[in-house]
Order: C-alpha cells, then sequence, then structure tokens
C-alpha cells in the first residue's frame, strides 16, 4: 500500500530535518538562479553582444560611405570641369588646322613627318577624335614647347601616348610621336 503524501506544504517542509530543508532551499535556489540566468540575462547579453557587433559593423560602413563620398566630389568636380572645358572650346576649331598652324608658328613644320588622323569615338554627348603626331630631330626644349602649346589650346585637347627616343646620330635630339585626343560635345 502506498502512502500518500497530503500534507500542505509547510508541513511537509516543516517535518524534514535541518540538513535536509537546507539542501532543499539550496536545490531550490540554484533553479531560481539558473532560471533567471538562462531566461533574463543570458538574452540580454547575446542581444547586447548582437547590438555591438551591428554598431561596429554600422561604423565601419559609416567611415566607408564617408570616404566614398569624398571619391565622388572628387570625380564630380573633375568630371564638371572637363565638361565645362569641353564647353567652352570654339566652334570654329579645326583639330588638324591647329596642329599643323602650331607646328608652323614654332618652325616645326618641316620636322612633322606625320599628322594622320585615327578613328573617332563617341561616348553619350561627347566626340573624341584622335590624331597620331610624329615630329623628329627635335631639341627637348621644342618638344616640350610644343606639347605644352598643345595642352593649353583653345579647345580641349589632351595628350594620350607620349614616346620620346633621342636620335641614334645626333643624341641631342629627339624622335617624338604621340596621340592626341580633342573632346567636343556632339550636336
Amino acid at each position: 500500500m502506498m502512502r500518500r503524501f497530503n500534507l500542505p506544504p509547510l508541513k511537509w517542509f516543516s517535518r524534514l530535518g535541518k540538513r535536509e530543508r537546507r539542501v532543499l532551499q539550496g536545490g531550490v535556489g540554484f533553479l531560481l538562479v539558473l532560471g533567471i540566468w538562462l531566461f533574463i540575462f543570458s538574452p540580454i547579453i547575446e542581444k547586447m553582444a548582437w547590438y555591438d557587433q551591428k554598431s561596429r559593423q554600422k561604423e565601419k560602413d559609416l567611415v566607408e560611405m564617408a570616404s566614398l563620398k569624398e571619391e565622388y566630389k572628387k570625380l564630380k568636380n573633375r568630371l564638371d570641369r572637363f565638361d565645362l572645358k569641353i564647353g567652352e572650346g570654339r566652334k570654329d576649331f579645326s583639330f588638324p588646322a591647329y596642329l599643323e598652324s602650331l607646328a608652323t608658328d614654332n618652325q616645326l613644320k618641316n620636322k612633322m613627318t606625320s599628322l594622320r588622323p585615327q578613328s573617332s569615338q563617341s561616348f553619350e554627348n561627347i566626340k573624341v577624335y584622335d590624331i597620331e603626331v610624329k615630329l623628329e630631330n627635335l631639341t627637348l626644349n621644342q618638344a616640350v614647347t610644343f606639347l605644352n602649346k598643345i595642352e593649353t589650346a583653345p579647345s580641349f585637347l589632351y595628350i594620350k601616348q607620349l614616346h620620346m627616343k633621342t636620335r641614334y646620330g645626333e643624341p641631342r635630339n629627339l624622335d617624338v610621336s604621340f596621340v592626341v585626343s580633342h573632346y567636343e560635345k556632339a550636336p
């Protein structure tokens, strides 16, 4: 026959010995602390760690965005200056004629061995014309002056490629070849 425990909890607890009560109180206390830890503090700590990680990632993203913003501003300024310079170009500007007259003005017409147009390209509303120029037997001063006048032209000219080599027979003089581009707004 089994004996039932119909005693109220306090009577049952009071019938236990002093050592048993302390063990039972310690066990209940331990379970209570464990429950508080598992169901209250642990999720809070995990959430705080997750928010901390997200916060650090957002700070890195913010620094990267600031860097990209600065880079964008620089590129935008360059593009605006480029558009302004192209827009300032004269409509009656003749690219090959300008290069020939520049060579004539600098007494280099007889040293210009080639003035060969390349294919033209179009990008959105900009047209690009390339010309390959070859000059032979120039002094360094003549070459620098000629190239400088190209870059300070009344229309937007840009030297894409530049090759200089000394002449075999006359090491003080140079053979210069370059590709210069003319940018203009397409109609």
